[in-house]
Parts: C-alpha cells; structure tokens; sequence
C-alpha cells in the first residue's frame, strides 16, 4: 500500500516538475524575445533618426500665392468675407488615424449649399 503511495507521490512530483520546467523555459523564451525585439526597434529607430537628420528638408515657406488660394476657397466655401489669421501646416506622419477620422467627422458634418 506504501509502494502505491510513494509512486504516486514521485509521479505527482515528476509531473508537477516537469509542468513548472516547461512553464519557466516559456518565460525565458518570452523574455528574449522581448529583449531581442527591443534592441531591433532601438537600432531601427536609430537608424530613421539618422536618415531624417541628413535628409531634412528645409521649413516650407507660406506665400502669398497660398495666402490667396486658401481665402478664395474659404470665401467660397462659407459664401462671406473670410479674415485669415493663422495658416500653419499639418505634420502628417505625426498624426494619428483618430486625428484624421475625427477631422473627417467634423467636416462631414458641416452642410455645405450646392449651387
């Protein structure tokens, strides 16, 4: 009766060893997975630094002729006179897709007359 008892203790500790082994050869694999994709993404975003800090486009300038383009388009747009204050550039890539959707949203919503 012993014998049936010890060997169901050993086969309970051999298999609760082995579960805990494998669960903690998962947690490594997890951790140098984790540490490997953060030096990629260090050497990735090092390296697009590098590459906008040489290709660096000069400020674009707003002139005149924009000035105009855009009054004419808003005069057109809200059918009265239109005082430009303040024009400034989007960045793009620094936007996110909530921005844009929610800049969709708010001139969908505008009821524009058709002539």
């Amino acid at each position: 009766m012993f014998e049936r008892i010890y060997e169901a203790l050993m086969l309970l500790v051999a298999g609760l060893g082995v579960v805990f082994t494998s669960l903690l050869m998962f947690n490594l694999l997890i951790s140098l997975m984790i540490i490997i994709d953060e030096r990629i993404n260090k050497a990735r975003v090092s390296k697009k630094l590098s590459v906008k800090k040489e290709d660096a486009a000069p400020e674009e300038k707003i002139t005149p002729e924009i000035v105009a383009i855009i009054t004419a388009a808003a005069v057109e747009t809200f059918h009265k006179p239109i005082k430009i204050k303040k024009i400034h550039f989007l960045d793009r890539p620094h936007t996110t897709s909530w921005a844009n959707t929610g800049r969709l949203n708010i001139l969908g919503s505008h009821s524009l007359r058709r002539r």
